[in-house]
């Protein structure tokens, strides 16, 4: 008869996938960029005195019609979300793929905005960590 094996509540590698979930989604909310300067006239002046500037968040920036910060969370809910699903042995490559070309999509956004902000760098750190949870 053969044993059965126990399973553990999570793997290494489902522990660093979901470590790597919630850098990335983190990341989205933090600074991606410096504040935007505003191009105001003499009479514009006066009434944007209050107007404080901010820093640029990912949900700020745009690729297309998506802004950045929603790419990266969905790509990285999608990373996490593949460990909810057990595959097949035939659609293990497939899972595989999926989970890293979600990890690779958060690193060339992250690469596309590169800076040294806090955001961009969580989001490089977490896509790495989700590509080697994937392995």
């Amino acid at each position: 008869m053969r044993a059965k094996r126990e399973r553990t509540l999570f793997t290494r590698g489902e522990w660093t996938t979901l470590i790597g979930m919630v850098i990335t989604v983190i990341s989205a909310a933090l600074v991606w960029g410096p504040s935007r300067t505003l191009d105001a006239g003499a009479a514009q002046v006066a009434l944007l005195a209050n107007i404080k500037p901010r820093n640029v968040n990912a949900y700020d920036l745009a690729v297309g019609n998506i802004k950045v910060g929603w790419a990266v969370v969905l790509l990285a809910i999608l990373c996490g979300g593949l460990l909810l699903v057990e595959p097949k042995e035939r659609l293990k490559p497939f899972m595989f793929t999926l989970h890293l070309a979600g990890a690779l999509g958060i690193l060339a956004l992250a690469l596309s905005h590169i800076g040294l902000y806090p955001g961009i760098v969580l989001a490089i750190l977490g896509s790495i960590v989700l590509v080697s949870g994937g392995l």
